[in-house]
């Protein structure tokens, strides 16, 4: 008799031939019960604070964050609001926000293919991609069977942006209970748990950890060169220079691997 394979400490358990769609959503729901949720709860404290603070209303606070998934949009537009933006410019500015999410889906989508349900379901999923759901859909969607794995990203979402929604309630009922300098600490949490996911999902490629370490360090200076798209030039700038060097490096592995391999056939063939 085979044995299931055991799960590891960071993914879901092994699943069952039985499995059903409720099960895979249910799994969902509970990964995204776990450190994602928690960071981006803690963040949303500082988000709901920063909305009352910009004059947005309760119902306003909370619907942002329903329809956008990705806090740096919700914050651009509070903002805009508060200033008493264009609609033109609000809009193309939380469209620049909302840039980097599009490569994320085209990424995403494969992984979810065969899953037998309607467009609908594929429309309806890309709704949760955000950095967060992103990222943990990337480590745990490979090990869940096919079919199931639209529905248990699903679940994912949902949990995450509940998580999300109670967070902005909360730190919006309790603005003036909380310090300044501890909303921008509790905003700070969702970047730093986004840098340490990509340091653990970069160690498989060599492009990935050259575009890391290149947007550490281009990142300061594009914010004090163009603050207003600063994100998207250190995205395109240094993803696009990490993956043209990590293929560098490769093609120049593949050469030197070639050339020993040369190198050996000839002695091979002088000593016979």
């Amino acid at each position: 008799m085979g044995q299931e394979p055991e799960a590891t400490a960071d993914q879901s358990p092994a699943w069952p031939e039985t499995a059903t769609r409720a099960t895979a959503f249910w799994r969902g729901t509970v990964a995204g019960i776990g450190l994602p949720s928690c960071m981006l709860f803690a963040s949303s404290l500082g988000y709901g604070a920063f909305a009352k603070a910009c004059g947005l209303t309760f119902g306003q606070t909370m619907f942002l964050p329903l329809m956008l998934q990705a806090l740096p949009a919700q914050l651009v537009l509070a903002d805009h609001a508060t200033r008493d933006a264009s609609l033109a410019a609000a809009a193309i500015a939380v469209a620049l926000t909302a840039v980097r999410l599009m490569p994320m889906t085209v990424v995403l989508m494969p992984l979810l293919k065969g899953h037998g349900g309607g467009r609908w379901q594929e429309l309806a999923t890309v709704h949760f991609v955000g950095v967060t759901q992103w990222l943990e859909g990337l480590r745990r969607l490979p090990d869940v069977p096919v079919h199931l794995r639209l529905v248990h990203y699903l679940g994912i979402g949902v949990s995450v942006s509940s998580g999300t929604l109670a967070g902005s309630a909360l730190g919006f009922l309790l603005t003036d209970a909380v310090p300044a300098w501890l909303v921008a600490a509790l905003m700070f949490m969702t970047p730093l748990y986004f840098l340490l996911s990509l340091i653990e999902t970069s160690s498989r490629s060599l492009s990935d950890r050259i575009a890391l370490v290149l947007g550490v360090i281009c990142g300061p200076l594009a914010y004090l060169i163009a603050p207003n798209v600063d994100l998207l030039i250190t995205g395109f700038g240094a993803g696009t220079l990490g993956w043209l060097m990590g293929r560098a490096r490769l093609r120049h592995a593949e050469g030197v691997s070639s050339i020993d391999l040369g190198n050996r056939s000839a002695t091979e063939r002088r000593r016979e």
